[in-house]
C-alpha cells in the first residue's frame, strides 16, 4: 500500500471570471448566485467537450503518457482538480504528476480549451443568434410593407384608409339610402294613383262606347247582339266597380268636368229642357204629343249630344295628361331604383371593406408590434457585443509547484496503519448490517426512517395464540384481525388522498417474496368495503399471481392493453369482491416490459383516473428490474411491502432511496407477520366471540 501520494509536481494556471455575463442588459442567466454559477464552471471546465478539446490540441496528442493511456478524457476528469479556493472570482485549474513540462502543457490546453468552447462560444451563438434576429426583422418589414401596400389599396377604392372614417361614411350612404327607399316608395305610390285614374277614365270612353253599340244592337233585336250587349256591360261593370279607388277617380272625373263653364251651361240646359217636357207630359192627355213637346225632346237631343261630345273632349284631354304624367314618374321611379340598387352595393362595399381594412391593420399592428420585440433583442445583442469582449481571462500560464514532504503526509504515514484498522471493522460493520433482517416494524421506522402506515398480523402466530377458542371462532377471529389490521392501512390512505388528491398508488417491495400482492388485494379488498370503487391491476409482468388469487382469466390483460391489442373494457374484470375489479397481467413478453416506457401509458392511466375512485397496482420488485420505475411516473404515491424476519433492512432501504431518487411519493411502508403485542390484547377473544 502507498502511505504517500505519488505526484512530485503541480502544474496551476489561475483565470478571473466575471459572475456577470451581460453587464449592459443583465439576463436571468447573469442574475444566478455567485456559489451557482461558480459549480457551473467547474462542472464547464471538467466537461468531456472542454477536456477533449484539450487532449486533441497537438502538443498535448503527442505527449506519450495521453497516447499509452486507453481513456485519457476519463483520466483527466479524475486528475485534474477545479475550485475557487482563492478567491469568488479566481478560477484555479491545477494537475499533479511526475513530469512537469507534460502538467503544464496539459493544464494550459485545458484552459484554452475552456476559453474557446465555452467562453467564446458564447460570442458566436449571440453573433449567430444576432444575424437570425436580423434576418427575422428583414421579413417582418417585407411583410409589413406588403401590408401597408394592400391597406393603400383598399383605402383607395373605399375612399379611406380609417376605419373611423369609413364607419363615417358609411352611415350618411345608409341614410340616402333610406331617402332614396323613402322617395322610390312615394314615387310608386303616385304611380299607381295615376293609373287609377287613368283606367277611370278609359272606362268612361268604354262606357260611351258601350251604350253607343247597346243602341245601335238594339236595333236588330237579335239574340246573338244581346248577349254580346250583355257581356260587355258586364265586364266593364266589373271593371268599374273593382275597387273604390275606381269610383274615387270617377268623382275625380265628374268634378274635374264641373269645373268647365260650357260644359255646365250644356247641362242646365239639358236639365231645364228634361223639366219643362216633364211639366208639359204632366198637363197633356195621355198618349197625345203637342208640337212642343216634340220641338223640346227634339232640342233635348241635340243638347244631349253636344254633353256627350263635350265629355269625349274633356276626358281625351285629362287622359293625354295623366299618361305624360305617368311617364314621367316612371322614368322617375326607374331611377331611383338605380340610386337604391347603387346605394346598396356601395353599403355591401363599404363593410367589407371596413372589414378588411380592420382586418389588414391588425395584421399589421401585430407585425409591428413583433418587429419592435426583434429590434430591441437585436439593439440588445448588438450593444452586448461591443461591450468588452471577456468576462474570462487567464491571469497566468501554467506555473509548476513543485511537491515536498510535509506534516500532512508525515500524519498520513502515522495515520495509515489506524485508517487500515478502521477500514477493516468497517467491512465487517458493513457486511453484518448487509444480513441484517427486519424483526419488527419498530426497525423500520427507527431503522431506517421510513414512515410506518400499517401492519398485518402473523397469522400462524395468531391461530397458535387462539387455540383456547373453538376452531369456527378462531377463523372468525383471524378473519376479524386481518380485516382490522389492512382496514387500518386503508384509514391512511384515505386520508392522504383526501389531503394530497392521491388516487393511483403502486404497491411494491424491495425484492421478491416480501408480500406486496397479499398487501395489494387485501388492500382493494378494505376500499371495496369502505364503498370506494377500486381497479387492482397485475404490473408485474414476468411472475403475475392475481388471476390465480382471484381465480380470473389471466388474458387479455395488462400487457395487451399498453401495447394497444385490446380496449380497456375488455381487459378489465369483475370480481366477487365488492367494488373491486380487475385487471390481470396478461400474456407478458419482452415487447410488454418495452412497452411499459411508452407515452401511450398515460392516456391508459388518465382515463382509469376518470372511472376509479383508486388504481392500485401491484408492481415488479424494486431491485432486480426497473419495471417498476417505469410505473413510478404514473403513480401518484407507493407503499413499500416489508415482511418480518424475510426483508433485509439494507435492502428495503435501497428500494426506499431508490424510489425517491426517481421522485416518487412513499406513502410508507406495510409490513407484514408482525408479532406486535397490540394484536393479542384483551380486544381479541371478543373479536374471536363475534
Amino acid at each position: 500500500m502507498q502511505l504517500l501520494p505519488p505526484p512530485k509536481h503541480m502544474a496551476r494556471t489561475l483565470l478571473q471570471i466575471s459572475d456577470k455575463k451581460g453587464f449592459i442588459f443583465p439576463t436571468g442567466e447573469s442574475q444566478a448566485t455567485l456559489d451557482r454559477h461558480q459549480r457551473t464552471q467547474i462542472v464547464l471546465v471538467k466537461s468531456r467537450l472542454v477536456l477533449s478539446a484539450a487532449l486533441s490540441q497537438p502538443e498535448v496528442a503527442k505527449l506519450r503518457s495521453i497516447q499509452t493511456n486507453t481513456d485519457p478524457v476519463h483520466w483527466l476528469e479524475k486528475a485534474i482538480k477545479v475550485d475557487f479556493t482563492l478567491g469568488p472570482g479566481i478560477l484555479s485549474i491545477s494537475l499533479s504528476g511526475d513530469n512537469p513540462q507534460q502538467l503544464v502543457t496539459i493544464v494550459n490546453a485545458v484552459a484554452k480549451a475552456y476559453i474557446d468552447k465555452i467562453v467564446d462560444k458564447d460570442r458566436i451563438a449571440n453573433q449567430a443568434r444576432l444575424q437570425e434576429l436580423k434576418k427575422i426583422s428583414s421579413q417582418l418589414a417585407e411583410k409589413a410593407r406588403a401590408k401597408q401596400k394592400a391597406l393603400r389599396k383598399v383605402a383607395l377604392a373605399a375612399g379611406s384608409g380609417d376605419a373611423k372614417n369609413l364607419i363615417w361614411k358609411q352611415s350618411i350612404v345608409m341614410q340616402q339610402l333610406a331617402r332614396a327607399r323613402k322617395e322610390q316608395d312615394d314615387t310608386e305610390s303616385e304611380i299607381r294613383k295615376l293609373r287609377v285614374q287613368l283606367n277611370a277614365e278609359l272606362y268612361q270612353e268604354q262606357g260611351l262606347l258601350s251604350d253607343c253599340t247597346a243602341a245601335l244592337i238594339a236595333c236588330t233585336n237579335s239574340p246573338v247582339s244581346l248577349a254580346l250587349v250583355g257581356l260587355l256591360q258586364s265586364r266593364l261593370i266589373a271593371d268599374a266597380h273593382s275597387s273604390t279607388a275606381v269610383e274615387s277617380e270617377k268623382h275625380t272625373s265628374e268634378k274635374y268636368l264641373k269645373e268647365h263653364p260650357n260644359y255646365e251651361k250644356i247641362v242646365a240646359r239639358v236639365r231645364d229642357l228634361k223639366a219643362r217636357i216633364k211639366a208639359l207630359l204632366g198637363t197633356s192627355v195621355p198618349g197625345t204629343a203637342t208640337a212642343e213637346i216634340k220641338s223640346l225632346e227634339l232640342e233635348l237631343a241635340t243638347a244631349q249630344t253636344e254633353l256627350q261630345a263635350e265629355r269625349k273632349e274633356l276626358a281625351k284631354s285629362k287622359t293625354l295628361k295623366l299618361r305624360r304624367d305617368l311617364s314621367s314618374l316612371e322614368h322617375l321611379q326607374k331611377a331611383l331604383k338605380e340610386d337604391v340598387e347603387r346605394l346598396e352595393r356601395e353599403i355591401g362595399f363599404n363593410n367589407e371593406s371596413t372589414i378588411e381594412v380592420e382586418e389588414i391593420r391588425e395584421k399589421i399592428g401585430h407585425e409591428e408590434d413583433l418587429m419592435r420585440k426583434v429590434d430591441i433583442e437585436i439593439e440588445k445583442l448588438e450593444w452586448e457585443q461591443r461591450a468588452p469582449s471577456e468576462h474570462v481571462m487567464q491571469i497566468e500560464e501554467a506555473a509548476l509547484f513543485p511537491g515536498q514532504p510535509g506534516r500532512k503526509e508525515m500524519a498520513i504515514i502515522g495515520g495509515s496503519g489506524a485508517g487500515t484498522f478502521g477500514l477493516v471493522l468497517f467491512v465487517f460493520a458493513w457486511l453484518e448490517f448487509r444480513r441484517r433482517r427486519v424483526s419488527s416494524s419498530g426497525e423500520v421506522v427507527h431503522g431506517l426512517g421510513i414512515r410506518l402506515i400499517g401492519t398485518v398480523p402473523d397469522i400462524n402466530q395468531t391461530r397458535r395464540r387462539l387455540l383456547s377458542y373453538s376452531s369456527s371462532r378462531v377463523e372468525v377471529g383471524i378473519e376479524s384481525m386481518l380485516a382490522n389490521s389492512v382496514d387500518a392501512t386503508r384509514t391512511m390512505l384515505l386520508h392522504a388522498a383526501q389531503k394530497q388528491g392521491i388516487k393511483v398508488v403502486l404497491i411494491t417491495s424491495a425484492v421478491a417474496g416480501e408480500g406486496k400482492t397479499s398487501t395489494a388485494a387485501h388492500l382493494c379488498a378494505s376500499l371495496g368495503r369502505a364503498g370506494r370503487k377500486t381497479l387492482l391491476i397485475d404490473a408485474d409482468l414476468r411472475k403475475p399471481h392475481l388471476h390465480r388469487l382471484f381465480n380470473a382469466l389471466p388474458a387479455p390483460g395488462f400487457s395487451e392493453l399498453i401495447q394497444g391489442q385490446c380496449a380497456i373494457d375488455q381487459a378489465i374484470q369483475q370480481t366477487s369482491v365488492a367494488n373491486v375489479s380487475l385487471l390481470c397481467a396478461g400474456s407478458g413478453d419482452a415487447q410488454a416490459i418495452q412497452a411499459l416506457s411508452h407515452d401511450f401509458l398515460s392516456e391508459i392511466f388518465a382515463h382509469l383516473r376518470q372511472q376509479y375512485d383508486f388504481v392500485v397496482v401491484d408492481c415488479s420488485p424494486i431491485l432486480p428490474v426497473p419495471d417498476s420505475l417505469a410505473l413510478a411516473p404514473h403513480a401518484d404515491a407507493a407503499i413499500l411491502a416489508v415482511l418480518r424476519d424475510v426483508s433485509r433492512l439494507p435492502t428495503v432501504y435501497a428500494a426506499y432511496q431508490r424510489l425517491t431518487s426517481v421522485g416518487v411519493h412513499i406513502l410508507g411502508a406495510v409490513v407484514n407477520g408482525a408479532n406486535d403485542d397490540i394484536y393479542y390484547s384483551s380486544y381479541a377473544p371478543a373479536v374471536a366471540e363475534r
